[in-house]
């Protein structure tokens, strides 16, 4: 019960975080991490039960080996469904979508998960940012929070005055 998007290299997500039958906003649930000297960015975030998302997004900041995925991650009352961005340097980048039973690539340039994963679609589709597919979202899903949280592959750089 959230909603998750990602285009041009930002991740955003809402803040509602749900545990057990009690749905409330919470911490962000995306993360940014840099792996040896820049080899490799990952941004990621997760929807679904609060504690198995932290799961997920600990094991994906881990470097994701699908051996080592942890199998509370693979129970069907415990579902988490998760989307994660790499980076390369010099390559576009690689979008995962991990459900339940592993992941699959999606060769779309953006994506979204959750349940208003197809109006944050449809937004990012006539020109929305990942951003405002979230905020979108929002107005027409009554499971998505209105706090959004973003993160990118490249740090913002700070303004500066002339």
């Amino acid at each position: 019960m959230t909603t998750i998007a990602y285009k041009s290299g930002v991740i955003a997500a809402d803040r509602r975080v749900s545990l057990d039958y009690l749905y409330t906003s919470g911490p962000t649930k995306i993360a940014r991490k840099v792996f040896g000297q820049g080899q490799l960015i990952v941004l990621c975030s997760g929807a679904g039960n609060g504690p198995n998302m932290e799961i997920w997004k600990d094991w994906v900041l881990a470097g994701s080996q699908m051996e080592d995925r942890p199998s509370s991650l693979s129970h069907e009352q415990e579902y988490v469904a998760g989307l994660e961005i790499r980076l390369y340097p010099g390559k576009d980048p690689q979008i995962l979508y991990h459900g339940q039973l592993g992941y699959r690539e999606i060769t779309s340039p953006f994506w979204a998960i959750g349940s208003g994963k197809d109006l944050a679609i449809g937004a990012m589709a006539m020109g929305a940012t990942a951003i405002q597919a979230v905020q979108i979202a929002y107005h027409f899903d009554p499971h998505t929070d209105h706090q959004v949280d973003w993160l990118a592959f490249a740090e913002p750089k700070p303004e500066t005055k002339a």
